[in-house]
């Protein structure tokens, strides 16, 4: 029976062993591929966005295409966005510090810092999962697929977005910020070739209004707060030489 139970407690640490280093090979391997991407010079992407209301209705939707040089500090974006059933079309050029936006064919120009642009944006700079929260991984026709989650979700929301969420939010009248609940971002990479090929993110965030209430009535939470989905993917179409970064062009100039 001693002999038994030994035998037993072997087969288990054997076991555990070779999980463990197949998990960090796993670990490694998206790593190494999420690395090659966050130092590559030059990317350019298709991405979308979509922010919805607990209800399934769409409340924010935006898709197109990014193309950046890191080392320069260049970037472009075109995009079709949706915001409450009124569509714009954008364009975003960065260069020298500064950021024409073209919307509808009218341009305005801001201050940026490229530097911010480049490493907080996370299709430009890829974010990488904790040591322990692979969930799953498997292969498909594009690739190896890697599945985890992250539990910094409001930094992930702020990044995405360029900003504040509440912003999106009109029926906020004075938002509570400090109780938002965020869930867990799930994540999907797709791997192949030691490059990440696309990104997908999901997560949920309840926001908080201030609610009406009285010394007699204390309203329930569902009458001052909002529930929101947010989903955003991306897909890697072309890395290095390939990649041309548009400078902007007023309509004065292109005559």
């Amino acid at each position: 029976m001693k002999k038994f139970l030994c035998l037993t407690l072997i087969i288990c640490f054997v076991f555990l062993v070779a999980c463990n280093k197949r998990d960090e090979a796993v670990a490694e391997q998206l790593n190494s591929a999420i690395d090659a991407n966050n130092s590559q010079q030059t990317l350019k992407c298709d991405y979308m966005l979509e922010i919805s209301f607990g209800s399934g209705t769409v409340m924010y939707y935006a898709n197109g295409n990014a193309a950046w040089d890191r080392e320069n500090k260049t970037v472009n974006t075109f995009f079709n966005q949706t915001y409450l059933g009124a569509s714009v079309v954008m364009e975003n050029y960065f260069a020298d510090g500064k950021m024409v936006s073209v919307e509808n064919g009218s341009a305005i120009t801001v201050e940026r810092d490229g530097a911010v642009l480049v490493t907080k944006f996370p299709y430009f700079n890829l974010v990488k999962p904790n040591a322990d929260s692979l969930v799953s991984t498997g292969s498909n026709i594009h690739g190896d697929y890697f599945s985890f989650e992250l539990e910094n979700t409001n930094e992930l929301c702020e990044n995405l977005i360029g900003g504040d969420i509440y912003a999106l939010t009109t029926v906020i009248k004075k938002p509570q910020k400090d109780k938002t609940k965020y869930g867990n971002t799930s994540c999907v990479y797709t791997v192949s070739d030691n490059k990440v090929l696309s990104a997908r993110y999901e997560f949920t965030v309840k926001l908080f209004d201030t609610p009406n209430g009285s010394a007699n009535y204390t309203p329930p939470e569902s009458e001052y707060t909002l529930d929101l989905k947010v989903v955003a993917k991306v897909s890697y179409t072309d890395f290095g030489e390939g990649v041309k970064i548009e400078k902007y062009s007023s309509p004065d100039e292109a005559k």
